[in-house]
Order: C-alpha cells, then sequence, then structure tokens
C-alpha cells in the first residue's frame, strides 16, 4: 500500500475503531456473543450499526483525500476490514446457535463481493460530480455493501443446511417505516420457496434478513421427534452437491434455465383451484388421530402415550406472572423482556433490582411495552441523572440505563427521591415506592415512546425513508419523525391537562406538576405517570389514568 494511502487509510481507521468501542450497543451484543447467547438478529443488528459508523467516517473524510486515485483505495481497504469483522462475528454466532441444537456444521464465509466493492469505490472518484454527491455515494454505499456482507452470511449458511435437510426459514424484518417495496418483501418463508428479491436492498434499506433452522423432524400424528445425524447432514449436502448440473459458462446456465421452464406445467385457475382442493390435509377425529398415531408408532391401540411437559422449567414463564424475590428471577425476567443485560446491571445493589425488576414486571403485564421483540438493552452505568431512557422513533427499541452511583446504594437512591419529593422537584409518590420511583418515571417514558409511534402519520415515516433514499445519514433523516414526536407529546401533554380540567373546573396545572415536569412535554408524561402508578395520584395522576384508559391501556 503506498504511504499517502496507507496514512489515510489508518487516520479512518483510527476514528472508525475509537467509535466502535464506545458504543454500547455494540459492547451489549459482543457481550452476548461472549455468553452464547446471541441470535443472528444480534449479528445483523451489529453489522447494521458498524456499517453506519463505516458510511458516516467516509462521508466525513472523504473530502480530505486528496491524492490520485486515493479515495478508491482507502475505502477499498475499509470494505475488506468489514467483511473480515462481519464474518467473524457472524461465524461465532451460528457456531453457538447451532451447538444449542446439536448441530456441527462448520460455517461458510460466502465470497467477497469485490465487482460491487471496486464499482462502489471507484465512482468515488468521479470528477463531473459535486463533493455532496461523493458524500452521500460514499455513505449509502458503504452502509448497503456492508449490510450486504451479513446478507450473504445468511444466504450461505442457509442454504447449507437447507442442503443438509434441515427444516430451513429465511426471515426477512422489514425497518420502521420502510418503503412500500421492503414491506411487500418482508416475511418468513421456507428456503425452498422464497422469493428472489427475498436479499436484495434499496440504498439505506434497514430491514434485516436472517434464517432459522433446527435439526428435529416431528410426525405430524404421534408428534414423536427424532434428530438427524451429524453423518447424516454431511450425506445430505454431498449428495445435494453432486446432484447439481455443473454449470460451467453463462450459455451452459442460460440453456439449463430454459430447459428448467419447458418442464414447468401451467395450470388454469380452475385446475388450479381443483389441485388445491385435492391436496387440502385431512382433519381426523380425535379417536382417528389416536388410532393413526398408535400405528405410526407400531404398536396397537391400547398403548398409553405420555408426554413431561417441560415448559415451566426455566422460570422466566414463570417469573412473568409470579413476584420476582431473587436475584436470579430478576435475571431471567430482564432477559426475558430486554434483547441486552448487561453485566453491571446485575452486580448493582440486589435489593434494588430485584425490586426494581419486579415493578418492571408489574408495569409490563398492565401496559406491555417491553417484549422479547424488543431490540433495546438495560445497563448500569455512569449516567449524571439517576436513570436515562433512549428510544428512536423508527422503531421499537428502548435503551434503559440505571446510574451506578445511585443504583449501587439504596441509601443514596432512597435519600435523593425524599429531597426530590421534599422540594417538589418531582412528583408525589408514596413512601412504599422510594426504590421504583425512578424505575416507573422511566418506563413512562418507554410507554410514551409507544403510544407516540401509534400517531405518527404515515407521511411522517414516508418523508424519513424518502430522506434515506436520498443518501441522508439516518440522524437526519429522522427529522421528520423527531419533528412530528415533539407535535404528539404536546398533543399528549394537553390531552391530560383537558382532562384534569373535566375533573375538576378549578385545576391549577402549577400547583400539580413537578418542578422536573415542567422541564419538557416528555418529563410531563413520565412525572405524570410515576404519579399514576406509585400510590399517590393528584390531580394530574388521575387524569393520566383516564388517559391511558381512553387510549387502551
Amino acid at each position: 500500500m503506498d504511504s499517502k494511502v496507507e496514512e489515510n487509510y489508518k487516520r479512518l481507521r483510527e476514528e472508525l475503531n475509537e467509535r466502535l468501542n464506545n458504543d454500547r450497543r455494540l459492547t451489549a451484543i459482543m457481550d452476548k456473543i461472549s455468553k452464547g447467547t446471541a441470535t443472528f438478529k444480534d449479528s445483523a443488528e451489529y453489522s447494521q450499526i458498524v456499517a453506519d459508523h463505516m458510511g458516516d467516517v467516509i462521508s466525513k473524510n472523504i473530502g480530505n483525500i486528496k491524492i490520485p486515485m486515493g479515495k478508491e483505495m482507502v475505502c477499498k481497504e475499509l470494505l475488506r476490514d468489514h467483511y473480515d469483522l462481519i464474518n467473524g462475528v457472524f461465524g461465532d454466532v451460528q457456531v453457538s446457535v447451532d451447538e444449542k441444537m446439536g448441530i456441527h456444521i462448520k460455517p461458510v464465509k460466502p465470497a467477497y463481493p469485490t465487482e460491487r466493492v471496486d464499482s462502489w469505490a471507484h465512482s468515488l472518484e468521479d470528477p463531473t460530480v459535486e463533493q455532496s454527491v461523493i458524500e452521500r455515494r460514499a455513505a449509502s454505499g458503504s452502509e448497503n455493501i456492508g449490510n450486504s456482507m451479513h446478507d450473504n452470511c445468511i444466504e450461505e449458511n442457509a442454504k447449507l443446511h437447507d442442503k443438509a435437510g434441515l427444516d430451513t426459514y429465511l426471515v426477512r424484518d422489514a425497518g420502521g417505516g420502510c418503503c412500500a417495496w421492503c414491506a411487500a418483501i418482508a416475511g418468513r418463508y421456507r428456503y425452498a420457496d422464497a422469493p428472489d428479491d427475498v436479499f436484495r436492498r434499496h440504498d439505506n434499506c434497514t430491514c434485516t434478513v436472517t434464517y432459522e433452522c433446527g435439526r428435529k423432524r416431528q410426525d405430524v400424528w404421534s408428534k414423536k421427534t427424532w434428530e438427524t445425524s451429524d453423518k447424516d447432514l454431511q450425506e445430505r449436502i454431498a449428495a445435494s452437491e453432486a446432484a447439481r448440473p455443473m454449470v460451467k459458462t453463462p450459455a451452459e446456465a442460460q440453456a439449463l434455465n430454459e430447459q428448467s421452464k419447458s418442464n414447468i406445467t401451467v395450470l388454469s385457475k380452475e385446475q388450479a383451484e381443483a389441485l388445491n382442493e385435492q391436496n387440502k390435509p385431512t382433519v381426523f377425529t380425535e379417536a382417528e388421530a389416536k388410532e393413526r398415531e398408535a400405528k405410526a408408532l407400531g404398536k396397537d391401540n391400547n398403548v398409553n402415550i405420555e408426554f413431561v411437559d417441560k415448559s415451566e422449567e426455566s422460570g422466566i414463564i414463570n417469573n412473568k406472572e409470579q413476584p420476582i424475590t431473587t436475584i436470579e428471577q430478576a435475571s431471567d425476567y430482564l432477559n426475558s423482556v430486554f434483547a441486552s443485560v448487561e453485566n453491571n446491571v446485575l452486580s448493582l445493589n440486589e435489593k434494588l433490582i430485584i425490586d426494581n425488576t419486579e415493578q418492571l414486571r408489574k408495569l409490563n403485564s398492565k401496559f406491555g411495552v417491553l417484549n422479547n421483540d424488543n431490540t433495546g438493552y438495560i445497563s448500569g452505568s455512569r449516567v449524571k441523572a439517576l436513570a436515562e431512557t433512549y428510544n428512536d422513533p423508527s422503531s421499537s427499541r428502548n435503551d434503559l440505563i440505571l446510574s451506578s452511583t445511585y443504583f449501587s446504594s439504596e441509601n443514596n437512591l432512597v435519600t435523593t427521591e425524599r429531597i426530590m419529593q421534599d422540594r417538589f422537584y418531582s412528583m408525589p409518590i408514596s413512601e412504599d415506592y422510594m426504590r421504583v420511583a425512578t424505575i416507573t418515571h422511566e418506563y413512562g417514558h418507554m410507554l410514551e415512546n409507544e403510544i407516540i409511534r401509534s400517531r405518527i402519520s404515515q407521511d411522517a415515516f414516508d418523508k424519513y425513508q424518502a430522506a434515506l433514499e436520498r443518501g441522508e445519514r439516518k440522524s437526519v433523516a429522522l427529522t421528520s419523525l423527531r419533528s412530528e414526536e415533539k407535535t404528539q407529546a404536546k398533543a399528549i401533554f394537553n390531552e391530560i391537562v383537558e382532562i384534569a380540567k373535566e375533573n375538576n373546573p378549578d385545576f391549577v396545572l402549577k400547583d400539580n406538576l413537578s418542578t422536573y415536569g415542567h422541564k419538557n412535554h416528555f418529563e410531563f408524561f413520565a412525572e405524570c405517570f410515576m404519579n399514576s402508578q406509585c400510590g399517590k395520584p393528584n390531580e394530574l395522576g388521575k387524569a393520566m389514568l383516564t388517559f391511558l384508559e381512553r387510549s387502551g391501556y
């Protein structure tokens, strides 16, 4: 590598590394990978985050690379780095996912997309276009190619597992506020039936493509399952490869394609309907099912088959319904409703974590904001406030950070809460809720995020998607959604105040709203929610209860 090119590459590489090392989301995902709990959704998110950072770094620095063909060469090096990184992360997740099912297939590393990378990188040297165009091209191209590298990992390994005879499905999840094309292609498909476009991406596409499979098979009558051996898996792969026609040239490929077309019978509408009717599954009575079950197992009709239900052995299901009283139950519950739980959460004060997790459980049983599909994380870190919540209006993500300063000491937390109560900085709560007031306030933020997302107009989502497609960075593209988010927060504020006035014509806002609640409309909602759920609702707390009931909660 030329010394000037290497100098520029190192400069961008260092900036990118600093970003990646300081991104809590990546840290949380790597923690899950090290524990063996990560899924393909995690590796896809990892790829998305790294690609976004890479696109931003390249876009901001591309104009400072002045050496001939320097832009092209530097960007090629960064994309090669990304390829190696994503394949490593994906490989670790693949091995972990397979091991849980007793599958031992070495992950496949897809071919490096040389032509695509070269074409994009060379386009950054075009002297006929404006610098702003080059910057957008740099950001969107690197992000799109970066994400497609993870898609390639999914595609190749799903193909391998399908060849092994495993029941394999491709899953495409559309990003928040996705375009009509992405919404139409999103879904879960059996591998053999997946549409050709399932892996296609337009610029700034935020869809994720993952796959699911298992080695188990199930008898449709007896529900008896059996497993495929590793030897059988390898034999299936080899047989599949041997059965594939050897195509050496494009002409041969075209000929084979035409031959395949000639073997396809096109049915009329009436023929198709008749065939569908013929292929409808037969529905058996309970007695018939038992008879067939016994025959399938090779036993007589008098056999008694006992099945053991182990659905509750993990304790997680019970934790969602029963009070949480131990740190182990708290850990199980948090892991069931957050995509990632950082280790430092469980190293905080044990009593506080148990009590606050139990409060989360109670709130979530009422309002259901957090669920198994939530992509957020919970962390215990040094933050200025007692706790902080982060959201993204384009998705259902909610990140929660508890202050390690306050949640490491019950005395620190409760004393601070009491001081805020005494000064009316915080909304009134009962003494019994001092330890869980903050977590309730933060859950209020997450609940409002959900309500606001349901109210945001499709036009705002369309503007967001259009901005992404024009090559705008996500932070810029979110402007339309953030604007409507504020509009909806103000509307909610007005609705709650109007309800309070309906309940009491003499209602005075300043006498009922804490100092912190006056900060902005978002804090207003969280403060009123806390007041409504912590045993001492005032005029605003009562109005909040009515508002939530009217909103369907």
